[in-house]
């Protein structure tokens, strides 16, 4: 019998665990898995005899007085459909032409005792709430509940609980799947099902827990709610299940909390700003921003629709849709406002200090905000992601890569997040583990730009050129963009990638003619395309323009070419990055 396992999937069978599990293990405990890089992915294997070792040595009491066995950390490889990560994804954020050179930035058990009595972090998944009976629910309706029963979770025992986030979740709106299947595929233990069915002005509404693996019912409740008044409707039954969960899995009692009604139509004015908001797409934060005002003007203090709209600009700013000074003074206002109402939401805060990091520049203000932001919600996928930003920009690459990880947990259907942690690889210059994320991104969305872009980038970095075109040329194949770029089929790979460049430069020349792009984008393809001085051109003007561009040059390997240039070095001076960006931290 061969030694050999050449899959995860086998992997994770010889070990009885899911594959995300021993994935998370490789990381944080040192599973001995082997890589081969071929020319467009990369494979796994491992040897059955050091994987029996490794578990032996790891589970084996130990000698010494007093230790215990320990558990791998968690940790895992971040729309609404498998093309939805348009969802801040800026590769898709001019035209298709551009769509490389705009992305560029880019437990397992259902038991909460480990084999070795080490106590686990319970995963659980809120599905979509399905639609029944014949009179219709808006999508942005059963949306507002799924979101709403999220976050009543996510607030119950962040440190025991893990809560998929929700743009993972809704990837399974439309999927015919049973929920051992889920529970595998994200790596959960339990499920928790609802649905939605209009009768007139009532609503009826059944929610249920099910256990993965037994695929037995835990806990259940139905509700007969006033279907003019959803804010109240969606109170209830959040509140409702996050007492059914924290009573079966916690042996917690969630409690009650009072709120006040909120106007009908403001309500629903918020939820279509959500709705549009989490397309992910310029359009969708632009027309999202009506729907929040909307909901400000009948109600002036709804904190909900002030950190919407504090979202909205600040990425329409971040992903380079609008100038930043059109954006970030709004966004950081509305965060600003909404922080004043209340001082504890999480979401505010991390807004704030997005701003107050791709803008205003203030370091310390930003790390402030983000700490803050996640020690209130810990939970909170999207601070933990955008903090990782910041660690990366400031060089604190393992803790970027750190905190990534957990916004990965949190969203592991997410390629974005995913596509996001190989360019923290990246700038790290870990270039094979930056392959490795990426191919994992390219897994989840086989189209998606970023991902695609940081693969051709490393091998590049790596010295494979050959692979480098193959793996972009797949994607432009896919894409059908390859004819566009004029490069030879008989062309060597270092032409084909040079033609590339070329004409993605060309192709945001001929986009800023008709509309606004980021200093960022001309600054990325003149520096590929060995455009030094128009490279340090629209560095320069990112200064003046508070571009993210300049934040990136302490860092960006895209970036190294002009580091001998005293201009380049006295654009890094201008931004003002800490001397020592290990102050930045606090313990957590």
């Amino acid at each position: 019998m061969t030694d050999r396992l050449d899959s995860w999937k086998e992997i994770a069978a010889h070990l009885n665990r899911q594959v995300r599990t021993v994935q998370r293990w490789e990381k944080s405990e040192g599973l001995p898995i082997h890589r081969h890089i071929h020319a467009t992915r990369g494979t796994v294997f491992a040897l059955k005899s050091e994987l029996d070792g490794w578990l032996h040595a790891r589970t084996a009491p130990s000698s010494s007085p007093g230790s215990t066995s320990t558990t791998p950390d968690s940790e895992a490889s971040d729309q609404t459909s498998t093309r939805s990560t348009a969802w801040l994804n800026p590769g898709r954020a001019v035209l298709a032409t551009l769509a490389l050179a705009l992305a560029w930035f880019g437990i397992g058990n259902s038991s909460l005792l480990s084999s070795d009595s080490t106590p686990l972090k319970a995963r659980i998944v809120v599905l979509p709430f399905r639609t029944l009976g014949t009179e219709p629910i808006e999508a942005a309706v059963s949306t507002g509940f799924l979101e709403e029963v999220i976050t009543h979770l996510a607030r119950l025992q962040p440190e025991r609980l893990a809560v998929i986030g929700r743009t993972s979740a809704v990837r399974f709106g439309d999927a015919q799947r049973s929920p051992e299947e889920i529970g595998q595929e994200l790596d959960v233990g339990y499920v928790v099902e609802g649905s939605l069915k209009r009768q007139g002005d009532r609503l009826r509404v059944t929610t249920r827990l099910l256990h993965v693996e037994r695929g037995d019912l835990v806990w259940s409740e139905a509700f007969d709610l006033d279907g003019k008044d959803l804010f109240l409707a969606e109170q209830r039954v959040s509140q409702s299940v996050a007492r059914g969960v924290g009573n079966k899995l916690l042996g917690v009692t969630a409690p009650l909390t009072t709120t006040s009604s909120v106007d009908p139509k403001a309500h629903d004015a918020l939820l279509r700003g959500r709705y549009l908001f989490h397309k992910g797409t310029g359009t969708g934060f632009r027309d999202s921003r009506v729907h929040f005002e909307t909901a400000l003007k009948l109600s002036p203090d709804l904190v909900e629709a002030h950190v919407g709209l504090a979202h909205a600009h600040n990425l329409l700013g971040r992903y380079g849709y609008l100038p930043p000074a059109d954006t970030f003074p709004a966004g950081r206002a509305a965060a600003a406002r909404a922080l004043e109402l209340d001082p504890h939401c999480a979401e505010a805060h991390a807004s704030l200090a997005l701003a107050r990091f791709y803008f205003d520049w203030d370091f310390p203000e930003a790390a402030r905000g983000f700490q803050r932001a996640i020690e209130l919600a810990p939970g909170l996928a999207l601070a933990h992601h955008w903090y990782a930003h910041f660690l990366s920009a400031m060089g604190l690459h393992d803790e970027a890569i750190r905190e990534v990880r957990v916004a990965q947990e949190l969203e592991p259907l997410w390629a974005l997040i995913t596509s996001d942690a190989a360019w923290f690889y990246y700038r790290a210059r870990k270039f094979d583990q930056a392959i490795e994320a990426s191919e994992r991104a390219l897994e989840m969305e086989p189209g998606n730009t970023s991902a695609a872009t940081c693969q051709a980038s490393s091998l590049t970095r790596l010295g494979k050129p050959s692979e480098a075109w193959t793996a972009l040329r797949r994607y432009l194949v896919e894409n059908e963009l390859l004819e566009r770029i004029g490069a030879r089929e008989d062309g060597s790979p270092e032409e084909c990638l040079d033609s590339y460049w070329r004409w993605a430069r060309e192709s945001i020349e001929r986009a800023s003619k008709k509309g606004y792009v980021a200093p960022i984008n001309h600054a990325y393809a003149a520096s590929a395309s060995n455009g030094t001085d128009d490279a340090l051109h629209w560095l320069e003007v990112g200064l003046e323009t508070r571009d993210r561009g300049p934040l990136l040059t302490l860092v960006h390997p895209h970036f190294d070419g002009l580091r001998d240039d005293p201009r380049f070095q006295a654009i890094v001076d201008a931004v003002g990055f800490p001397e020592d960006p290990t102050a930045l931290l606090t313990p957590r």
